[in-house]
């Protein structure tokens, strides 16, 4: 849980300075709560270092996906300090989506089940 505490405000302070397009920059707080950063398993290691694996949520659409990317590239290249660099963690998507259900009023945008709008 703290990992998750921990990689929610790390999105946050980048969400303040990432150049995000308004028509999406609008929307990025519906997904800053703890209900939507993915669960994260213990470190392991291999020949490359060591890794965290992160459970994708299966019912994320890709664009919430892609936001939480560019707010985590924007936050290692432009707010961690050197020491916060070294801190952090390579990330592996495990082959096993997260079994966290979708939240109550996950907005439509974000979950990909959710019915189109008429």
């Amino acid at each position: 849980m703290i990992l998750t505490f921990q990689k929610l405000k790390r999105r946050e302070k980048a969400y303040q300075s990432a150049q995000l397009p308004v028509t999406i920059r609008d929307q990025v707080p519906e997904m800053l709560t703890l209900d939507y950063m993915s669960s994260e398993g213990s470190d392991s290691e291999d020949e490359n270092g060591i890794f965290r694996r992160v459970r994708k949520f299966s019912w994320e659409s890709s664009l919430a996906t892609k936001i939480k990317k560019t707010l985590d590239q924007v936050y290692r290249s432009n707010i961690a300090t050197a020491n916060a660099k070294r801190q952090l963690v390579r990330t592996v998507i495990d082959n096993e989506p997260s079994s966290r259900p979708i939240p109550e009023g996950c907005p439509s945008w974000i979950n990909v089940f959710s019915a189109p709008v008429q």
